[in-house]
């Protein structure tokens, strides 16, 4: 599925708007149901297709070059300014530490019983002060597949990961990200170690480690130097599908698999314009 670079805008623009009260908002659409709480750790708790949930949390940290430690995208260290739903949108936006970040997402469902959704994430984050930043942003997730799960970076931007109990045969999720500056690290993880390491005291630097066993999860982090004024824009459509997948588990294993240029965040100059003909797909 593509999607071109106005939609992007479009996002922005819908989010434009009072703020409003925010606790765990529900979107739906077709045969699926995101759950979304902006003001509390987990952010995307919940991602249910077809009566499969495939998810437990889905978030984002930031750091940047004075800060000690990451901090997660939530109040109290950023403050919530805008949070609101229509149907199957959500949209937010945050201020804290020099920096506005805009997050929009979209949940498309398919047919029910057919196995297909698509949520559509866009990230904004500017640099509203007077100085340079050095920004380092961290996209976590874990996917609950249950059992013993596996997750492998393919290459530093395509991760698979499989569950060896399955909630659907065959589930394939594909994600890209646009455009490739600033994607720095990458780790894969058994356990709580990348969690832990985001909510610790200190500074995180994502391992590269490419294979974990249990409960796997897995986290991307991009490094850039924003002049004032400046944005990172970072696009992402993560596409849940039924195809036939060849792999050397049991048919009935379930499979995410997360793919495509990775390299996902465009640098966007003084004028704020995303360059023309960029696409997203996931």
């Amino acid at each position: 599925m593509k999607y071109l670079a106005p939609v992007v805008f479009l996002a922005w623009a819908w989010m434009a708007a009072p703020p409003a009260k925010a606790d765990i908002m529900t979107l739906t659409s077709g045969n699926s149901t995101l759950k979304v709480d902006p003001k509390a750790p987990r952010g995307v708790l919940s991602w249910v297709v077809d009566g499969a949930e495939l998810l437990y949390e889905q978030w984002f940290w930031l750091r940047t070059g004075a800060d000690e430690k990451e901090y997660e995208l939530i109040p109290p260290h950023f403050r919530l300014d805008v949070a609101r739903t229509s149907a199957n949108k959500a949209g937010f936006q945050y201020t804290g530490g020099g920096l506005t970040v805009q997050l929009s997402l979209t949940l498309t469902g398919g047919p029910v019983g057919s196995l297909v959704s698509d949520l559509m994430q866009s990230i904004k984050i500017t640099n509203s002060s007077l100085a340079p930043i050095e920004l380092n942003f961290f996209h976590y997730a874990d996917i609950d597949l249950g059992g013993s799960e596996t997750a492998r970076f393919l290459s530093p931007n395509a991760v698979e990961q499989i569950g060896s109990t399955p909630r659907r045969d065959g589930v394939y999720l594909n994600q890209t990200i646009v455009d490739g500056a600033g994607l720095a690290h990458h780790q894969a993880a058994g356990g709580s170690a990348i969690l832990d390491s985001l909510n610790d005291a200190g500074i995180t630097t994502l391992t590269d480690a490419d294979d974990a066993r249990g409960d796997g999860n897995w986290a991307l982090q991009w490094g850039d130097r924003l002049a004032p004024g400046q944005s990172l824009l970072i696009s992402e459509d993560l596409n849940i599908s039924d195809p036939p997948v060849s792999v050397p588990e049991s048919p009935a294993s379930t499979i995410i698999l997360l793919t495509g240029a990775l390299a996902g965040c465009a640098l966007l100059r003084r004028d704020g314009l995303l360059k023309a003909g960029q696409g997203v797909s996931k």
